[in-house]
């Protein structure tokens, strides 16, 4: 029975119609009519969801995330020297900032309902507040230098902080108001469409007892296929993104419905993606900004890194130009890793050479163990990859993964390495700076001591004058 169901489930709707109702012509004309029009006010309802409310939603999710990256990329304007890093840093914040009032004037003729038509003026005036901020900053940065301490105080003051939270805030709101509206709308549509099939089913009954045997078989493989639409339309509303929606394989107008709402599904999904690796890479790259040595930026890249994607062994190799050489500065789960690379040498030391990544997949068990208390394994994939900024190799991260990537911990991986490099050129000029300082005291001193011998001969000399 579930068999023939199936088969009369992927048929098209008319002949399905054709089928159930031949030997009575009028009936099966009008409830054919009828149904093909319930079909087609359900797709003009969900086409209208679809544009309204889920439409909008992804704008404003992305409007969201341009807004986050207008505050890093002001920031990194800041710790970036005048130069060439300082002008992309402040194209990039302008960049989202055009963004964020670009996907908030496509999301604004979506949002409909009154809660969230005064959520949105909140938000235009908040972040009308946050980017004049945001231009002054950026203005005092394009100025000269010594304006950067003052940039730098207006980014840290609580009026700066407090104009990107109010308009962070009033997005969050208009998205709940918008999901909950979503929500609403994909219960009622779908109310009314139970309402319409069992109409149809009514007019069956009251029309021939034969059309309620057929019609009820037919109306079983129409709602069927619509309740568990309407359960993947209602998971997908509250966020669950990981559902597999049903009957896309179907040849029928269930098929291009299910098919519709997977495209939507996958739009979802990567929108999620994004906000992920986006919320993380922030994360990260505020929790190094704070570390003043190399060792522990290694350390602790490699173990920000491991809480996300699935690594069992990881280490940090920088570039000596001096020496030629990859020398450790971090590691995560590898105690027994080699300390020092010569250029050339394995695949770290070519992974240098060639500035690639290079890619070890299942390597065998006695080449490499990912050890823990109830056992050891061997990785599923050893990567290579080059740390470089501005055409300079600044080292080498070798990762020891669990299980493949998916795209989004791909898309992190790839996201983090840049910040990775930017923090190590900024300890590298950190250090050098503090080298030269060492230096200039020590050459202060060295003067003071042989001034003092100098005088001290003076003396001697005037004395034995005298």
């Amino acid at each position: 029975m579930s068999r023939l169901f199936e088969r009369l489930e992927r048929l098209p709707l008319r002949l399905r119609l054709q089928l159930g109702f031949g030997g009575v012509l009028l009936i099966a004309i009008l409830l054919g009519a009828y149904s093909l029009s319930v079909q087609r006010i359900q797709m003009e309802r969900i086409e209208r969801l679809y544009e309204q409310d889920m439409q909008g939603l992804l704008h404003i999710e992305a409007a969201r995330a341009a807004l986050a990256d207008m505050g890093q990329d002001l920031r990194q304007a800041v710790l970036s020297a005048p130069g060439p890093g300082r002008r992309a840093a402040l194209g990039e914040a302008s960049e989202a900032q055009a963004l964020v009032r670009s996907e908030m004037d496509q999301a604004s003729p979506r949002i409909y309902s009154e809660a969230n038509k005064h959520n949105l003026a909140e938000f235009e005036r908040a972040f009308a507040n946050y980017a004049h901020q945001v231009d002054s900053v950026a203005a005092l940065l394009s100025t000269n230098s010594a304006q950067d301490h003052v940039a730098a105080d207006v980014i840290v003051s609580s009026d700066f902080q407090q104009a990107g939270i109010v308009a962070r805030d009033a997005l969050d709101r208009i998205t709940r108001v918008k999901r909950a509206g979503a929500s609403d709308e994909v219960q009622n549509a779908f109310a009314r469409f139970h309402v319409d099939v069992e109409l149809t089913v009514w007019l069956i009954v009251l029309g021939l007892i034969a059309g309620v045997l057929f019609g009820r078989l037919i109306s079983r493989t129409v709602r069927r296929p619509a309740e568990g639409l309407r359960n993947a339309l209602k998971l997908l509303s509250v966020g669950r993104l990981d559902i597999t929606v049903p009957y896309t394989d179907y040849p029928n107008e269930v098929g291009e419905l299910a098919r519709a709402i997977a495209t939507l599904q996958a739009e979802g999904r990567q929108t999620e993606a994004q906000r992920w690796v986006t919320a993380h890479a922030a994360s990260i790259a505020r929790e190094l900004q704070s570390i003043t040595e190399p060792d522990v930026l290694g350390d602790r890249f490699l173990s920000s890194m491991a809480r996300l994607v699935p690594i069992g062994h990881a280490a940090l190799y920088a570039h000596e130009p001096s020496t030629r050489r990859l020398r450790l500065q971090g590691s995560y789960a590898a105690a027994l890793a080699r300390p020092v690379f010569s250029m050339g040498e394995g695949l770290v030391g070519q992974c240098a050479v060639e500035r690639r990544t290079l890619t070890l997949s299942d390597p065998t068990a006695d080449f490499l163990k990912v050890t823990t208390g109830l056992g050891e394994n061997p990785p599923v994939q050893i990567l290579v990859i080059p740390v470089v900024r501005n055409e300079r190799l600044l080292g080498v991260v070798e990762l020891g993964t669990l299980a493949p990537f998916t795209d989004a911990q791909q898309a992190l991986v790839d996201e983090l390495l840049p910040v990775l490099a930017i923090n190590m050129e900024m300890l590298e000029h950190g250090l050098d700076m503090r080298h030269l300082l060492e230096q200039s005291r020590q050459q202060a001193a060295s003067l003071i001591e042989k001034t003092a011998a100098l005088e001290a001969t003076q003396h001697t000399i005037e004395a034995a004058r005298a």
